[in-house]
C-alpha cells in the first residue's frame, strides 16, 4: 500500500475579479486544475483546542512536491463532497528531503463552509 492509495481528486479554486461598472470589483471563483491529495482530519490535542477557539476543523493535506501552485491561502475543492479547504501553512516548510524518492509535501488546512466573497 502506498500513499497514492489514499489520494483523492481535488480542484484548485481560482479567484477572478471583474469590474462591476460602478468603480468596484466583483469576485467570482472558477474551478482550476485537478490535483490528487491525501487528506486527513487532525485529531491532536492542538487541533481540538483550535477547534474550540473557532477554527472549523484542522486538516493535513499531503500531495506531490511538483504542485508548486499550492501555497498558503490557496483554496481547494474536494470532488467527492464539494468541501472547501484553505491552506494555512507553507507546504515548502514540510516537504520530503531531496535525497528521497517520496517527493511529497504536507500542508495544514482548514475546512470552510463557503468560499470568501
Amino acid at each position: 500500500m502506498s500513499i497514492a492509495d489514499f489520494k483523492k481528486p481535488f480542484h484548485i479554486m481560482t479567484r477572478t475579479q471583474t469590474a462591476d461598472g460602478e468603480g468596484g470589483r466583483t469576485n467570482a471563483w472558477t474551478v482550476g486544475a485537478a490535483v490528487s491529495i491525501a487528506a486527513y482530519n487532525d485529531q491532536s490535542t492542538f487541533a481540538q483546542k483550535a477547534s474550540k477557539e473557532g477554527l472549523t476543523s484542522l486538516w493535513s493535506l499531503v500531495f506531490d512536491k511538483t504542485l508548486t501552485s499550492i501555497v498558503a491561502d490557496t483554496y481547494l475543492k474536494r470532488d467527492s463532497d464539494s468541501a472547501y479547504f484553505r491552506i494555512t501553512s507553507d507546504p515548502v516548510d514540510y516537504e520530503t528531503p531531496a535525497v528521497t524518492t517520496l517527493n511529497q509535501r504536507k500542508a495544514t488546512a482548514e475546512r470552510i463552509g463557503v468560499l470568501p466573497v
